[in-house]
């Protein structure tokens, strides 16, 4: 983790695919696995074979014995046993050798015309006393079955019941028997080699439905997230791990998009909200009339703070104890009482306490008790009632009301409007500021303006009262022509000073009843004159 981040790094470059590492994993281990089955199979074939063929042989002996016992009983000799033997062997084409060695010829370090591998099979079964079997010479087998002595065979030999009178041994061609291992053996390899191909198959089938399919899906979707689309997802069952893994890429991509959709919405939001800002900016430096200004806030305010209804209250100059209506704006029409209407402080508590906490207030209906201030604040359908204070540089000028007739879960005042109400709020108050400032600068002006006219009247009393006569006609000139107040209260302050260059001419030329003569014209302009130099 680094800086509150997971970073998983993948080792290796140019690696394999999934799918190749995965499907050359299933190969290699369905190899050996299946080779190993079959070795193991054909293992267990070939010792249920030694052992069913040790049985039979061990019948087949069992047979003989009781057949030459017979012989022996009804008084054959030697010979005529040997004959019969060859007899047997000769009927049977399978039969390579058919041996009767009684126990001193085993004895003879194997004296046998074919001696050999056969007669340390019979020796080792004379010594044993059981029978025995050799399976390691190609295409045949070699078995000894040892002759034991029992009552009958008293009468003729001086043994007890259970010695080993001799061997019977029995040399088979396996051909016919190793040719249908060989085709079970081949068999049993196709049908393995089938088995593996089938399951190959099949593993193929599940891993490209559960495993492949899904992490392609998951792969395209990745890169279309990761090319910049937002409306991503991925189609995949959610019951087993990759449907969830699924659900969860499918999860954050739904929250990505609605976060990216509400990062717009806010860029978009705080766009307009600073555009308002800017424009009322402009609109607030641009106007010097107090009501004009207070009923432009108090629509910019409703429409982009998108509030049900927006009322500004302002003190009264010269009492700090009642507030008036001085704007207002419903986004539809409504009752929201007259403007004009006073509101002191004894009455209602609750808006002088938002302006003198300096403090935004946000109540419901309950939150103010039943009163004449609860009836003014929420009109008629009103949920919920938001209060800001008017205040620049420590003066509160009033207080803002803003009504909202939905409810405070479905249009919530959240930080972010209530930091754009504030904004605009202060806006209000500097504007207000700015214009009373103005109000008290042309208030001294004119007193200025009013001392000069004033002193040039004392100056020349004959004209006395001839600059505010001057200033009256042409303001209501101005009127007649329907300039704006503005303008009229200019002209009437230029009629004011319009002779205020007689401050500068001296008392006994403003005052000499008759006309000056050349001397003291020439004097004058060199006064004048000098004066400018000055």
């Amino acid at each position: 983790m680094n800086g509150g981040r997971f970073r998983i790094r993948a080792h290796g470059a140019h690696r394999p695919s999934i799918r190749v590492l995965l499907l050359a994993s299933i190969t290699t281990g369905l190899l050996l696995i299946m080779g190993t089955g079959y070795w193991l199979n054909q293992q267990r074939t070939l010792n249920n074979m030694r052992r069913l063929s040790q049985e039979t042989l061990s019948t087949l002996g069992d047979g003989l014995r009781l057949y030459v016992m017979h012989l022996m009983r009804i008084g054959e000799n030697s010979e005529a046993l040997q004959a019969e033997i060859q007899r047997i062997r000769k009927s049977n084409a399978h039969i390579l050798a058919l041996r009767l060695l009684p126990a001193p010829v085993v004895t003879r370090q194997f004296a046998l015309p074919d001696g050999g591998q056969a007669g340390a099979l019979a020796s080792r079964a004379l010594a044993s006393g059981q029978a025995a079997v050799d399976f390691q010479r190609e295409r045949v087998i070699d078995f000894a079955f040892p002759f034991k002595a029992d009552g009958s065979c008293l009468a003729c030999h001086h043994v007890h019941i259970g010695a080993t009178l001799g061997v019977l041994g029995i040399t088979l061609d396996a051909t016919n028997v190793m040719q249908h291992v060989r085709d079970a053996q081949y068999s049993t390899l196709g049908l393995t080699v089938a088995e593996a191909l089938l399951l190959f198959l099949l593993l193929v089938f599940l891993l490209s439905r559960l495993v492949f399919t899904p992490l392609s899906r998951l792969q395209q979707g990745a890169e279309a997230l990761s090319a910049g689309s937002r409306d991503v997802q991925v189609e995949g069952a959610s019951s087993d791990e990759l449907g969830r893994v699924i659900d969860a890429f499918n999860g954050m991509s739904a929250r990505l998009q609605q976060t990216m959709d509400g990062l717009d919405q806010y860029i978009r939001e705080q766009g307009a909200q600073l555009g308002n800002m800017v424009e009322t900016s402009r609109l607030l430096g641009s106007e010097d009339n107090l009501d004009q200004v207070l009923a432009q806030m108090a629509k910019v305010m409703t429409e982009s703070i998108k509030i049900t209804c927006c009322r500004i209250l302002l003190l009264t100059d010269g009492e700090r104890e009642r507030l008036h209506v001085r704007a207002s704006h419903p986004i539809r029409p409504i009752d929201h009482g007259p403007s004009g209407r006073a509101c002191d402080a004894a009455g209602y508590p609750a808006l002088f306490a938002v302006m003198e906490e300096g403090q935004p207030r946000l109540m419901r209906p309950e939150d103010v008790a039943p009163s004449a201030e609860r009836d003014f604040l929420f009109i008629p359908g009103t949920q919920w009632v938001l209060c800001l204070p008017v205040i620049h540089r420590s003066e509160r000028f009033g207080v803002v009301i803003f009504n909202e007739f939905r409810s405070i879960e479905r249009e919530p005042m959240d930080e972010k409007k209530m930091r754009y109400a504030m904004a605009m709020t202060q806006e209000l108050a500097v504007a207000i500021g700015n214009i009373r400032l103005n109000d008290q600068l042309m208030t001294q002006l004119e007193e200025v303006v009013f001392a000069m006219a004033e002193a040039v009247d004392k100056k020349s009393p004959w004209t006395a009262g001839h600059s505010r006569r001057v200033a009256d006609h042409a303001r209501g000139i101005a009127e007649a022509l329907g300039w704006a107040e503005a303008e009229c209260r200019d002209i009437y302050r230029a009629g004011l000073l319009h002779d205020i260059g007689k401050i500068g001419t001296p008392g006994v030329v403003l005052n000499k009843e008759e006309a000056l003569n050349a001397e003291q014209i020439d004097k004058e302009v060199r006064r004048l004159v000098s004066d400018a130099h000055e």
